[in-house]
């Protein structure tokens, strides 16, 4: 591995800006002068950088490279970084998504391609990319995904979906909160479906709350408390920390309350 451009990726990792810190911190990222000198070495740092990336670094490190090369015409290295990317684990690929976004090509095409890479590779990891506006335009693939009925694959097109709902989606979604025997995307069909008025997905809210899984009681639990009074919360008790069957009165209250 290259040492020099590890040492000098090491260095901008302690300056990399907050992921929602103002703009300018990032003007501040790029005029270090480790990136002015890599940005500096054109196609040599592209390269090295692609090289580097080959080589499946830590992910922190990933995330300054692709912000490097973002800076640079994407036709020199694009169709390199997808072929990393095919392969890229969970970790890599959400902590790579500012920069990537970042690469100077329409997001549409972008999109498309990543829809196309995990669709052949099958590292459907890379949908994590697509939880964004512009979701609206692979959003039949997303169907097709969510209508898969299995994990992760339809769960990650679910979050994404969030970005392409409208009014008209409300039919598909109430459908995808009846799937209770995976209640990651029944809960989470009938979180989205309260967004938009609409009650029928109460027993999807159902089977997360009541779920043997700690996390989903807790993301559904969460997530229709806006929707919920102070008194129906207080009245309820409910406990996600607490095991759901044993809860079932604290949830009918809550569902009542959704009603």
């Amino acid at each position: 591995m290259d040492r020099d451009i590890v040492k000098d990726l090491d260095d901008l990792r302690r300056v990399l800006p907050e992921p929602f810190g103002p703009p300018s911190s990032l003007d501040d990222f790029f005029n270090q002068i480790s990136a002015q000198k890599l940005i500096g070495g054109g196609d040599g740092t592209i390269n090295r950088i692609v090289k580097f990336l080959h080589e499946k670094p830590e992910p922190v490190l990933a995330n300054v490279a692709i912000l490097l090369l973002s800076r640079f015409a994407p036709e020199k290295f694009y169709q390199d970084l997808m072929t990393i990317m095919k392969t890229a684990n969970k970790a890599t690929i959400e902590a790579v998504e500012a920069g990537f976004w970042m690469i100077g090509l329409p997001k549409e095409r972008v999109a498309k391609d990543l829809v196309d890479i995990a669709k052949a590779s099958g590292n459907y990891h890379l949908l994590l990319l697509l939880q964004r506006p512009v979701a609206k335009v692979i959003r039949m693939e997303l169907i097709d995904f969510i209508r898969d009925h299995r994990l992760p694959v339809s769960l990650y097109s679910l979050w994404c979906y969030e970005y392409a709902m409208d009014a008209d989606s409300i039919p598909f979604i109430s459908v995808v909160a009846g799937w209770v025997d995976i209640p990651e995307l029944s809960a989470t069909a009938g979180l989205y479906l309260l967004k938009f008025g609409s009650k029928n997905g109460l027993i999807g809210i159902r089977a997360g709350l009541i779920d043997s899984n700690e996390h989903i009681r807790s993301v559904t639990y969460y997530g229709i408390t806006k929707y919920l009074s102070k008194v129906i919360i207080e009245q309820s008790g409910y406990d996600p920390k607490k095991n759901g069957n044993i809860q079932k009165n604290e949830v009918d209250v809550i569902i009542n309350g959704l009603m």
